[in-house]
């Protein structure tokens, strides 16, 4: 069950956006989404992360450490007791900025090797019931896929149209070269350099662990994490 504090952020994120989006025919005629491709507009949209105060765009890539990049930045940001997914923080900062606000904004953006990205997709992806029944990876809805079969199937299927298997450049909205340009291997000196620049002040990545036998509670903590 959805907290009623991430309910609230949400419903005030989806009125904002849909502020955002009304001059529009569609919302994909959004002029940030011009360089975008027409099948992965939604997965920008939903994803947008924008800081209004400190007129920061955060380009979300599932995938590439996205959960403690938004969790890291919220908290510097002010917001505090969050979940282990990073769900209030994607909904309080899922704002779809102007196309002035857009163009004017700090941009940045996590980067991660695309091999090791895919790998971590068939990890997490290429195994689960649902994702098996709808994409049949290896032809049918039970069979797991071998590592080969996930990424032909995702080449002939154009990747699915899904976030979490579209190429990494497909989900950067506007100009690659606008972008401050990360990669998730040297993930915390990033996040350092971005809160100390945009923030004032760098406290650690904000990982928080669920509470329970064997683990410790939530936290802030420093550390390098390796990832899957």
């Amino acid at each position: 069950m959805k907290s009623l504090r991430l309910l609230y952020h949400r419903a005030i994120s989806d009125r904002h956006n849909a502020r955002v989006l009304s001059p529009y025919a569609t919302p994909h005629d959004h002029p940030m989404l011009a360089n975008t491709p027409d099948h992965a507009r939604n997965a920008v949209l939903s994803r947008c992360f924008y800081f209004p105060k400190q007129g920061m765009y955060y380009a979300r890539i599932p995938k590439n450490a996205n959960s403690t990049i938004a969790k890291t930045l919220a908290t510097h940001a002010g917001v505090h007791r969050q979940d282990d997914e990073g769900r209030l923080a994607k909904n309080i900062f899922n704002r779809i900025p102007t196309p002035e606000q857009f163009r004017d904004a700090k941009k940045i953006v996590f980067l991660r090797d695309p091999v090791v990205r895919a790998l971590s997709g068939w990890k997490d992806k290429g195994f689960g019931k649902s994702f098996l029944r709808r994409f049949k990876f290896a032809g049918d809805e039970v069979t797991p896929p071998t590592f080969l079969q996930f990424l032909q199937a995702l080449e002939a299927n154009h990747f699915y149209t899904n976030a979490h298997f579209l190429p990494q450049v497909e989900l950067i909205p506007g100009t690659l070269s606008d972008y401050k340009v990360y990669v998730i291997e040297d993930l915390e000196a990033g996040l350092r350099e971005i809160c100390e620049e945009v923030f004032g002040r760098y406290d650690g990545l904000t990982q928080n662990i669920p509470a329970g036998p064997g683990r410790n509670p939530p936290a802030t903590r420093s550390g390098t994490r390796k990832w899957p």
